[in-house]
């Protein structure tokens, strides 16, 4: 039931305990509680687009954003990349001797940090925004802004300039190429987006509740 507790939380609080009641009074399975709340729950989401509102966030603020944030994770995500090739595929037990490589290091790794934290907080402001104004189809509009994140990568020009001086022999390994920018968009925009969606539904949820 633990999954289909944590799906339940879609729905609005009054429904969800009716809906756990009586789930618990029927003594369905996890399956098929499951399959129940799911149903509702995407029943209650499609609903929402009959009104011109989730209409207007997702060409307003999913789309444009989703694309932007896209394109500085995949320019964020090269640019690091090339510091992590640097160090981790050419590293030396000599350099260790070298004060310039400490130097270089530590400058290296404060600008991908805070290259990192930047993102990540962009990314949280823009999902507590989504949150914010989308409110009851906040559960509908982080899976649409993952799919513009996923789309994203495949718009011309999302590509960063960093692929085209000089770095092919960094791009040419997959794990550059392909598996990084997907850990730097997943762990820096989609994660801390939802984390804001979710502190933004939890904060419409407790002000419902005092009214």
């Amino acid at each position: 039931m633990g999954m289909t507790d944590a799906l339940s939380h879609a729905l609005d609080p009054e429904e969800r305990e009716a809906v756990l009641g009586d789930i618990a009074e029927s003594g369905a399975t996890a399956n098929h509680a499951f399959r129940d709340v799911l149903g509702l729950v995407v029943r209650r989401q499609t609903a929402l687009w009959k009104s011109a509102w989730p209409w207007l966030t997702l060409a307003g603020l999913i789309i444009p954003f989703g694309l932007l944030l896209s394109l500085i994770s995949r320019r964020t995500a090269d640019g690091s990349a090339i510091c992590l090739w640097l160090y981790a595929n050419n590293w030396d037990p000599a350099f260790l001797a070298s004060s310039l490589y400490w130097h270089d290091l530590a400058r290296h790794t404060a600008d991908t940090f805070l290259s990192f934290m930047s993102l990540s907080c962009f990314s949280w402001i823009t999902g507590f925004a989504l949150g914010t104004v989308s409110r009851k189809a906040t559960p509908m509009n982080a899976v649409l802004f993952c799919l513009v994140l996923i789309l994203g990568e495949f718009v011309p020009g999302v590509v960063g300039a960093a692929r085209n001086y000089g770095n092919s022999v960094v791009f040419a390994l997959i794990f550059y190429r392909v598996v990084w920018p997907l850990m730097v968009q997943s762990i820096l925009v989609f994660l801390p987006a939802l984390a804001g969606m979710r502190h933004a539904w939890r904060r419409h949820r407790r002000e419902g509740k005092r009214v």
